[in-house]
This record gives structure tokens, C-alpha cells and sequence, in this order.
């Protein structure tokens, strides 16, 4: 004991309080615009006023084996309280092993496209919506916004209209509110979906009073067609190709809106081997962008003066905080814990005076072991960890509780106490994706066929086949070629 004593000397500790103080300051550094963004939670949300105009939208859904849920979504589209010589549907069934597309045009839509390419890395679903909107803006003019929407999402009878109400007042891109399908499955399902609720009501919200951007979260978003052509279409191949396509948007000074009465449903994962590598797939593309996309956010920033862009450069450092917290955190608070036992005024947890050790409440070296690892470790991890997050997501339940369909009270219980933890498995997971030399992307599977009715309760009529056939297009490989090698 003597021996480890001696091998940290004052010095050592020094140089590691240090490191320990700049990894807390870029944490908080990181947290300080959600927190921001927390508070600002308890202002009204955003009304758009009624539109003036019904504008002409196609949905777009890339969708691979996704037969048991695609014609849901259908369903919910043509269930939608707008005109529907005004909404038409585009599937894009892209490296299908089922029959997703026969499903689809039997479904109910408009345009089927199939995209079939051989390479594996294009198996991605950036590589579909490429496909997507080429067509679209290529051949089909009269279309003025684009609806992005998963195979396994339901919008809520009025999505577009609350949408269309955005659309009219002039916003470029709208991201909607994410409710969630399956809350009562399991304590995984609830986490994930009240991670998305926190992001919508809290962080979406926030960003839009102060006009900061909002990170689209894959679905659940318009794009005008102005917009669209401005970008070149969809050039965003990352594992993470909507966030991706967020920093693209900003840098050409477009920003993304939240829209919090556009409702719509996504089913989460209740399998936590799934949900964590979901995660590690997030934490590798994101850490890939900050590479690419960080130092121009914040080049950007103090050159153009708008908080969009130190806002998203902060969130690319998020994945790299967790790979911090991973590894530093436990060792950092080990050692001192450790050292407290054996020196602890060397290590500056006491100062000895009048032959005895000194600090708050307990007095001798096995004291100030003890002191150290109950409050400054145990502390901080009930306090800033489990505490926090407990009351945000209380508050966050009370304020959406019309919204939030829990149908089991305990469930509720349950996520509320496991969340946290849940959480800090997250932060392992962002790292392990950083860490993760060569990360494949997996399709997502779902299994949920639920349709609007079982969510809402209200019955909701079919749409059917159109009296046409769809159109389909086959496409081989080079449609998508033209992707840069450094996306992938």
C-alpha cells in the first residue's frame, strides 16, 4: 500500500485532476445548450398559424423487407384529413429479400421504385432516398414538398396538415413530433421512446425558440422542393445519413424546424442487445462527421455569428464525451477512490492538522477513504446522473401526458427508475461504435405490424389498391455509384 502511495506522487495527481477537470468542462460544455433547452421546455410551443394554401407533398419511404408494416403506414396516409389528390406515396423497396414492393403497390402507392444493388456498402437507406429524390425532382415538378417517413412509422390523422400549416408559413425543412408504438413493451421499448420524446419536446423545441437548427432523426420530416434542388437532392451516405444531411443543410444556411402538433408514431426497439448496437453505429457515424463537418461548424460560427452552428458542433462531440466518460471517469474515480484509502492528503482529499487528519464529517485514513468514495463518487452518480435525468423525465411525462399512450402504470414506474442506467449503457455503446474499426450497417427489423387504430383507437378505412399500376423501376448499381468513397 505504501508502494502505490508512493508510486502517484502529488505531482502525478496533479497532472490527472487536470486532465479530469478539462474532460468535465467539455462534458459540460456539451450539456450546457441542452439545459438551456430544458428550461425553455416550460414555454408554450410553437403555433403555426392556418395555412392559406393546401400544397401538393409526395411521402417517400424507403423501405427494406418491410412487408409487415409498409401498408400500415399506406393506410395512415391515405387516412390523413387533407386532400388526396394533394398527398401521393413513393416506396422505394431497396434490396429486398421479401415482397415489401408487391405489397406496397397493392397498398395503395403511387410510385414503386426497387432498387437492387449488389454492393454491399449501398445497402444504406441514404442510398434509397438518392434514388428517391432524383426521381422526384428529375420527373415530377408538380410535387412542391417532400414527406420523408419509415416503412414501420403512422402519421397521425393530421400530420400534414400540421405540416402543411409550417410549409405555409415559410419554413424550409419541418421535423414532426416522434410519439412512440410500443412504450408498454418493455423497459428498453419506454427508454428509447422517451429518449425521442425528450429530444422533441425538449431539445427540438429549445432549438427552435432560439433559431438553432434541429437534427433530423431520420423520418417524420418535410423538405421543400426549392431546398431539395438547392442541395443537389440527397448526398448523405454516413451510418448516420440524416444527421449527415442536417450539417449539409446548415452549411447552406438552411435550418430545420420543429413542428410539435405533426404527430406520428415509430416503433423502438425492445430488444437491448438491438438498441445498444443501434447506438454503436450512432456513435461511429457521428464521431466520422465531427472529422469531416466540426472544424467548419465552428469556422462557421464565428464567422457567420449563428448559434446552429456551435449548437451541431457540439453535438458531434457528444459520442467522444462517451468514449471519455467511458474509460476516464471509471479510472479517474478508482484511483482516487483507492488512494484515499492509502494517502489521503497526497492525494488532496485531507489536510493534517494538530496530529490528525481533517476534512468535513469523518477524521482518520480509512475515514477519508470511505468519505471520498461515498460522496464524491456515489454522490455525483445519484445527484448529476440518476437524480437529474429521474426529474426530467417526470416533468417531461406530466407535460405529455395526453400524448405519452402508457397503458400499463408500471411500465411507467420502471422506465422511470432504469432509464438512467439505460442511459450510461448508451454511453458505453457510443463508444464501442467509435472504437469499432470497420462497423457494418445492419438493416433495421420490425415486427410490429400495429396500425393507426390499435394506437389511437379510432378506426381507420383502408386505402386499397389504385385503379393503375404503380410504376416500378429497377435499378442496378451505378444509379447510386456516384457516391464519394469517403462517405462511407
Amino acid at each position: 500500500m505504501n508502494f502505490l502511495s508512493a508510486a502517484f506522487p502529488l505531482a502525478v495527481l496533479d497532472v490527472f485532476d487536470t486532465v479530469n477537470w478539462v474532460v468535465v468542462t467539455i462534458a459540460g460544455a456539451c450539456m450546457a445548450l441542452p439545459m438551456v433547452y430544458w428550461v425553455l421546455m416550460l414555454i408554450p410551443q410553437k403555433r403555426y398559424p392556418d395555412a392559406k394554401a393546401d400544397h401538393k407533398y409526395i411521402v417517400v419511404s424507403c423501405a427494406r423487407n418491410e412487408r409487415n408494416v409498409i401498408k400500415h403506414l399506406i393506410d395512415s396516409i391515405r387516412a390523413q384529413d387533407y386532400p388526396r389528390e394533394l398527398l401521393d406515396i413513393l416506396v422505394v423497396a431497396h434490396n429486398c429479400k421479401d415482397d415489401t414492393a408487391e405489397v406496397a403497390r397493392n397498398a395503395g402507392a403511387d410510385i414503386v421504385l426497387e432498387l437492387n444493388d449488389p454492393d454491399p456498402k449501398h445497402g444504406r437507406k441514404g442510398y434509397a432516398l438518392q434514388l428517391a429524390f432524383k426521381e422526384i425532382l428529375d420527373n415530377h415538378p408538380e410535387y412542391e414538398g417532400i414527406i420523408v417517413m419509415d416503412a414501420d412509422n403512422l402519421m397521425n390523422t393530421s400530420f400534414v396538415k400540421e405540416m402543411n400549416k409550417a410549409f405555409d408559413a415559410g419554413v424550409e425543412v419541418g421535423t414532426g413530433y416522434r410519439n412512440s408504438k410500443n412504450y408498454d413493451d418493455n423497459c428498453v421499448a419506454g427508454s428509447n421512446g422517451m429518449t425521442f420524446l425528450r429530444d422533441c419536446r425538449a431539445n427540438g423545441h429549445g432549438r427552435t425558440l432560439l433559431h438553432s437548427t434541429v437534427p433530423l432523426a431520420g423520418t417524420g420530416f418535410f423538405i421543400r422542393r426549392e431546398t431539395a434542388l438547392d442541395m443537389g437532392g440527397w448526398n448523405a451516405f454516413n451510418l448516420v445519413e440524416d444527421f449527415e444531411y442536417t450539417l449539409q443543410l446548415l452549411d447552406k444556411k438552411h435550418c430545420v424546424k420543429y413542428v410539435s402538433k405533426a404527430e406520428f408514431f415509430d416503433e423502438q426497439p425492445h430488444g437491448l442487445k438491438y438498441s445498444l448496437v443501434r447506438q454503436t453505429r450512432l456513435g461511429k457515424g457521428v464521431f466520422q462527421l465531427l472529422f469531416r463537418y466540426g472544424p467548419k461548424m465552428l469556422f462557421r460560427f464565428f464567422t457567420r455569428f449563428w448559434i446552429g452552428y456551435i449548437d451541431m458542433f457540439l453535438y458531434l462531440l457528444y459520442p467522444f464525451v462517451a468514449l471519455l466518460a467511458t474509460f476516464w471517469f471509471p479510472f479517474y474515480y478508482i484511483l482516487k477512490g483507492t488512494l484515499a484509502f492509502v494517502d489521503p492528503i497526497g492525494c488532496g482529499i485531507a489536510i493534517y492538522e494538530g496530529g490528525k487528519y481533517l476534512t468535513l464529517f469523518t477524521s482518520g485514513t480509512a475515514g477519508m477513504g470511505w468519505y471520498y468514495v461515498v460522496h464524491d463518487v456515489l454522490y455525483q452518480i445519484v445527484v448529476w446522473v440518476i437524480g437529474i435525468l429521474t426529474v426530467q423525465n417526470i416533468v417531461l411525462l406530466r407535460a405529455e401526458y395526453e400524448r405519452v399512450n402508457y397503458k400499463k402504470w408500471y411500465r411507467i414506474v420502471t422506465m422511470l427508475i432504469l432509464y438512467p442506467w439505460y442511459n450510461l449503457l448508451v454511453a458505453v455503446a457510443l463508444a464501442i461504435g467509435i472504437l469499432t474499426p470497420k462497423l457494418t450497417w445492419r438493416p433495421t427489423v420490425h415486427d410490429r405490424a400495429m396500425s393507426l387504430q390499435d394506437i389511437t383507437g379510432k378506426p381507420v378505412a383502408p386505402a386499397g389498391p389504385r385503379s393503375a399500376t404503380a410504376p416500378t423501376c429497377d435499378v442496378a448499381a451505378e444509379i447510386a455509384a456516384g457516391a464519394s468513397p469517403e462517405n462511407e
